[in-house]
C-alpha cells in the first residue's frame, strides 16, 4: 500500500509534467535560439565602436611616432637608406670589410668606400657595435694618472646623408655587376 505525503503531514508532491516534444518542434526551438544568439553577436553598433577604437589607436600611434609603417623593399626592410663610409681599421688585423647581419641577412660592407645601406643596418648593427677602449688617464698637470676605460664604436663611420630608393637600386646593380666581373676574372 502506498501512502501519500499528506498522510505524513508533508506538502503534496507536484506531479512531473512530461512534455512530449516532437523532433520538428525541438529543431525549430534550437533554430530560434541560434538566430537570437547570432543577432546578439552581430551588433553593428558594437562592431563599429570596436573598429573606431582600432582606427583611433592607429592614428594616435602615427602621431606619437610609435609605429610608423614604411614601405618595404624586396628584403623586408623599410625603404629608408643611408649613404655611409666606414672608416678603415686602425689595427693591422682588421678586415677590409665589416660583416653586418640583420634578420638572417649578412652583408660585407667595404671600409673606406661610400656605400648605400638600408637604415636598419645602420641603427641596428653599426650603432650597436660598442666596445670598451682602454686609454691612458691624464691628470690636470699632464701626468699619467692610470688608465681609463670608455665605450667607443667598434666600426666608426661617417653618415653622408639619406639616399633615395632609385640610388639604392642603382648601387645594388653596380655591386652585382662588380661581383660578376670579379667572378669572371677568377674563372
Amino acid at each position: 500500500m502506498t501512502q501519500s505525503n499528506e498522510e505524513f503531514g508533508l506538502p503534496p508532491v507536484a506531479e512531473a509534467k512530461q512534455e512530449i516534444v516532437s523532433a520538428a518542434e525541438r529543431v525549430a526551438r534550437l533554430r530560434e535560439k541560434a538566430e537570437a544568439q547570432a543577432a546578439a553577436e552581430f551588433d553593428e553598433d558594437a562592431i563599429y565602436a570596436r573598429l573606431l577604437t582600432e582606427a583611433r589607436a592607429k592614428h594616435l600611434s602615427l602621431l606619437s611616432g610609435d609605429e610608423v609603417e614604411l614601405p618595404t623593399d624586396t628584403r623586408g626592410f623599410p625603404e629608408d637608406y643611408d649613404r655611409i663610409n666606414i672608416f678603415k681599421g686602425s689595427n693591422k688585423q682588421d678586415l677590409s670589410y665589416v660583416p653586418l647581419s640583420l634578420n638572417g641577412l649578412c652583408i660585407k660592407v667595404p671600409r673606406g668606400v661610400d656605400v648605400i645601406l638600408p637604415h636598419a643596418f645602420v641603427v641596428d648593427c653599426l650603432d650597436q657595435c660598442i666596445e670598451d677602449v682602454t686609454t691612458p688617464a691624464i691628470d690636470a698637470r699632464g701626468n699619467l694618472a692610470g688608465i681609463e676605460i670608455r665605450p667607443a664604436h667598434r666600426f666608426p663611420y661617417q653618415n653622408k646623408g639619406k639616399a633615395t630608393t632609385a640610388e639604392y637600386k642603382a648601387f645594388q646593380e653596380q655591386q652585382l655587376e662588380q661581383a660578376a666581373r670579379q667572378l669572371a676574372r677568377v674563372a
